[in-house]
């Protein structure tokens, strides 16, 4: 993992806490990835937080005040035994990757869990 990822596997760590895992994520056509982390029973029994690392490596196209470009990381917690929500979290994370979808405060991706539910079954 590249020294930057890893401060920000790291930072996310320090934050959630638990034994964490980190698994690669890929389109279909393997050109684009993400890691998405996961410690289970985190924020508390029974829940699983996930996050991506590595989104931030890709332009969002938003700036703050100062000019400087913000970037953002993906977070979201699930109750345990809910597998396909880490690939939720990666589609959405690869619709910002491939600028299929814009991401800013109060952003809704649309259908991305009813498409991951039929792809899925």
């Amino acid at each position: 993992m590249r020294s930057h990822l890893k401060v920000i596997a790291h930072h996310i760590l320090n934050r959630v806490g638990g034994s964490p895992q980190v698994n690669r994520y890929y389109t279909d056509d393997k050109q684009s990835w993400i890691d998405i982390f996961s410690a289970i029973d985190r924020p508390e029994k029974d829940w699983v937080t996930y996050a991506t690392i590595g989104l931030s490596q890709h332009s969002i196209q938003t700036y703050l005040p100062n000019h400087k470009e913000l970037r953002v990381e993906l977070i979201g917690v699930a109750y345990a035994g809910q597998e396909l929500f880490a690939n939720i979290l990666a589609s959405c994370a690869f619709n910002v990757i491939m600028k299929t979808h814009s991401c800013s405060p109060g952003i809704v991706y649309p259908n991305v869990c009813h498409n991951m539910i039929r792809r899925y079954p």
